[in-house]
């Protein structure tokens, strides 16, 4: 249900009728969209719609990239790994005789982007220098 305001000249005003009627329309502004929030190209034509500007947002600030995740996947599954239910298995070499004799491996978790961890496992070297302190003039030290 749309909620109609009314203005101070006391007429009804409904804001979602208002918003649907112009949302074809270009944004004031240099962001190159339109009310709705599709990207425009030249000449005003929609180059991407607004599901697809949100899904590839989404896709850049998740915490967890999904291209390293799907990268991992492939690296694994590219080694001979089978995957259960997400989750890529290294494979279980055993001979005849049933002694396995490759050790399993085992696959490494995606990294996380921008987290605090991430941060911290970051090698930093800091070096320091001596700050001499200012050379004073010989001019007055007190007016």
């Amino acid at each position: 249900m749309a909620k109609i305001y009314k203005t101070a000249m006391g007429k009804a005003l409904d804001m979602d009728r208002l918003k649907m009627s112009n949302e074809d329309s270009i944004a004031v502004g240099n962001m190159k969209t339109n009310a709705r929030g599709d990207q425009l190209g030249p000449g005003g034509r929609v180059v991407q719609n607004r599901n697809q500007v949100m899904d590839q947002h989404y896709r850049m600030h998740s915490p967890m990239a999904a291209d390293n995740a799907q990268q991992n996947m492939d690296h694994n599954l590219a080694a001979g790994a089978d995957v259960v239910q997400g989750q890529a298995l290294a494979p279980a070499n055993v001979d005849p005789s049933g002694e396995s004799f490759d050790p399993p491996q085992v696959p490494t978790p995606p990294r996380m982007r921008g987290s605090l961890a991430d941060s911290i496992a970051r090698e930093v070297t800091v070096t320091q220098d001596l700050v001499l302190p200012p050379a004073r003039t010989k001019g007055p030290s007190r007016i």
